[in-house]
C-alpha cells in the first residue's frame, strides 16, 4: 500500500516537472537579450540614472566609472549617499572630479515611514532632469552600449518599463549552487517571460536595473505607494502593470553583472531582511510554501530510494527534467548546468533562510536594513 501511495506521488511530482520544463524552456526562448538589440541613431531622450549607496566603498567605484562611462549621448548619473558610514562619500566625490554628469545628494536623516533605499531613490528622482529613470544598484557593472541598446529595445516595442536580468557573481560553489537554485524559485514564482503580454496577470522588476518612462513613474506615484517594502524593485514593476502601462524584460549577459552577495554570512544577512515579505508577512504563506518545496524538489531525492519499478523510472526523470531546466537558464544567466545536483540542498537552504527570516521578524518585531530598524506593523501595512 504505501507503495502505491509513493508510486501516486511520484505521478504527481513528475507531471508537475514536465509542465514546468515545457513552461521554462517556452518561457527562456521568449526572451531576448539585451546584446542582441540592434542601436538606432534615433534621439531617444535623456536618462536619468539613479543609483542608493549605503556603505558601498567595495564595488562603487568600479559601478559608477562603468555606468559613466556609457556612449548614450543624452544621461544624469545621480548617486544618493544614504548616511554612510564608511568611505563611500569620499569614493563618489572623487569620481565626482572626473565627471561632470554625475550628481550627488547626502541624505543625513532617515524620514518616518520610508524604508532607506527607497527614499534614496525618492530623493534622486527630486533631482533629476530625464525622460526616463533608471533604478539600479551601487554594486552594478554596465558596459558602455547597455543604455543605448534598452532604449532602442524600449523605442522599438513602445514599452513603458522594461527589467534587464544581469548576470549574478558568487564566490565559492556554496554560493553559486544557492543563487542557481534562487533563479529556478524566482522563475517559478514570477514567470517574468509572461510580464509583457497584457492579458497576463504576471509583472517583473528587476533590482539591476528597471528602466521606466518619468512620466510612466509619476503616474504610479512613485516610490510613495512602495516606501516600507523591502522587495520595491518588483513592487514597482507591479505598479506598472497593474496600471495598464506596457514592460518586459531582457537577459542582460554580457552587458550588466552584479555581484549579489560576498559571503554566505552577508546572503543570509541579506535575505533575511527580505524573505518574509516575499511571502507577504503571512504565516500561512510559509507553511504552504514549506510543503510545496519539500515536496517538489526534495522528495524525491529521498523517495529514489524506496522506489521501485515504474516509480524508480519516473524519479530518474525527474533528475533529468531537473538537469534540462538547468540546462535552459545556463546560458542567460552564465551558470553550470551541473549544480542542479546540489538543487535538493539549495531548496533546504532556501527554507532555511525564509524560516529564520520569518522567525527574525516575528521575535523583534520588524527587520533591521542597513543598521535602521523597521517596525513589522509598518512593513504589513504597506500592502501591494
Amino acid at each position: 500500500m504505501g507503495l502505491d501511495i509513493l508510486s501516486i506521488l511520484i505521478y504527481i511530482i513528475f507531471i508537475y516537472y514536465l509542465l514546468f520544463f515545457l513552461d521554462i524552456i517556452f518561457g527562456y526562448n521568449s526572451v531576448k537579450y539585451l546584446s542582441g538589440v540592434n542601436e538606432t541613431s534615433e534621439e531617444f531622450g535623456k536618462i536619468s540614472v539613479i543609483i542608493p549607496a549605503r556603505n558601498e566603498e567595495r564595488n562603487i567605484e568600479k559601478a559608477l566609472r562603468s555606468i559613466l562611462s556609457s556612449d548614450y549621448p543624452t544621461f544624469e548619473v545621480i548617486v544618493v549617499n544614504d548616511r554612510s558610514e564608511d568611505n563611500t562619500k569620499e569614493i563618489i566625490k572623487k569620481i565626482q572630479a572626473d565627471y561632470n554628469t554625475l550628481k550627488t545628494i547626502d541624505i543625513g536623516s532617515l524620514p518616518e515611514g520610508w524604508l532607506g533605499k527607497n527614499y534614496a531613490l525618492h530623493s534622486g528622482v527630486s533631482i533629476a532632469s530625464g525622460n526616463y529613470y533608471l533604478f539600479t544598484d551601487a554594486d552594478v557593472i554596465m558596459q558602455k552600449d547597455t543604455l543605448k541598446k534598452a532604449m532602442s529595445f524600449c523605442k522599438s516595442n513602445n514599452l513603458d518599463h522594461l527589467a534587464v536580468a544581469a548576470v549574478i557573481n558568487m564566490p565559492g560553489l556554496f554560493l553559486r549552487l544557492f543563487s542557481s537554485a534562487f533563479i529556478i524559485f524566482f522563475s517559478m514564482y514570477a514567470k517574468p517571460w509572461k510580464a509583457k503580454d497584457p492579458k497576463s496577470k504576471r509583472y517583473i522588476g528587476l533590482g539591476a536595473f528597471n528602466l521606466v518612462k518619468s512620466e510612466v513613474y509619476k503616474n504610479i506615484g512613485g516610490h510613495n505607494p512602495i516606501k516600507m517594502r523591502p522587495d520595491d524593485d518588483i513592487k514597482l514593476g507591479k505598479l506598472i502593470k497593474s496600471r495598464g502601462f506596457r514592460q518586459d524584460m531582457l537577459f542582460g549577459k554580457d552587458l550588466i553583472e552584479v555581484e549579489w552577495y560576498s559571503s554566505f554570512k552577508e546572503t543570509l544577512k541579506g535575505l533575511i531582511k527580505n524573505s518574509y515579505a516575499g511571502i507577504d508577512y503571512n504565516f500561512l504563506n510559509l507553511i504552504l510554501s514549506t510543503i510545496g518545496l519539500t515536496f517538489l524538489y526534495v522528495f524525491p531525492v529521498i523517495s529514489a530510494f524506496f522506489s521501485s519499478g515504474i516509480a524508480f523510472l519516473l524519479n530518474l526523470m525527474i533528475f533529468l527534467f531537473t538537469a534540462l531546466i538547468y540546462l535552459v537558464i545556463s546560458k542567460p544567466h552564465k551558470i553550470n548546468f551541473l549544480y542542479f545536483i546540489g538543487f535538493p540542498f539549495a531548496t533546504l537552504l532556501f527554507l532555511y533562510i525564509l524560516w529564520r527570516s520569518t522567525i527574525y521578524t516575528l521575535v523583534n518585531g520588524g527587520i533591521v536594513w542597513k543598521d535602521t530598524k523597521y517596525s513589522l506593523k509598518e512593513l504589513k501595512a504597506n500592502k501591494i
